[in-house]
């Protein structure tokens, strides 16, 4: 089911992804059994991330409230990891609908909770629209994932955010977010961004 409300999200359906994640929350949110519980996190977390796609941030909030409230005390890795990303997505949510100063709280806390380096290189990506990061130290937390990782962050949600920047910074802009969506090339990276070996 969680596997059903993915491919939903991924499809547009998000209300078809959002009742499969509520179904399986409510079928199975008190089960004791971990790999149900796994399943349960990742439904919430599924369900915080299609309430983004749909622009609705505090409805998104709180599927995310509802993940760390019923998972804070967990020790299983794969659901600290869901918790994580989950962070990470609602600090770049948050680009929307927060103050910077806000945004910089909850990337903290992303950062704080997680040891992906992809999540902390996207917090990094972040503290550099608010201008709390250089674009150099962007590239310092890019070039540390490793290069077999495979990269799943995308942009979609704050497109239109990110087209508000002009000049140099709208450029370096880009050549992240292609760096995500397209050709994962390091050094290509490093050259669009105009950086010395």
């Amino acid at each position: 089911m969680v596997n059903q409300g993915i491919r939903y999200g991924q499809q547009g359906k998000y209300n078809d992804s959002l009742n499969s994640c509520t179904t399986l929350i409510k079928q199975f949110k008190d089960s004791s059994n971990e790999e149900i519980q796994i399943r349960v996190a990742k439904a919430m977390g599924n369900q915080s991330a299609t309430y983004g796609l749909k622009k609705d941030f505090f409805t998104a909030l709180k599927s995310n409230s509802t993940l760390l409230e019923t998972f804070h005390s967990s020790d299983n890795s794969e659901i600290r990891n869901i918790i994580a990303d989950s962070k990470a997505s609602i600090a770049e949510l948050a680009l929307l609908y927060e103050a910077p100063e806000q945004v910089l709280k909850r990337v903290a806390e992303a950062e704080k909770n997680s040891e992906d380096p992809q999540n902390l290189a996207v917090m990094q990506f972040i503290r550099f629209l608010l201008d709390d990061k250089s674009i150099e130290e962007v590239f310092i937390a890019l070039n540390a994932i490793p290069t077999e990782m495979k990269l799943k962050w995308g942009f979609e949600e704050i497109k239109h955010y990110l087209a508000n920047f002009e000049g140099q910074k709208l450029q370096q802009i880009q050549a992240v977010v292609r760096f995500f969506e397209q050709h994962k090339d390091i050094e290509k990276l490093r050259i669009e961004l105009g950086l010395k070996s």
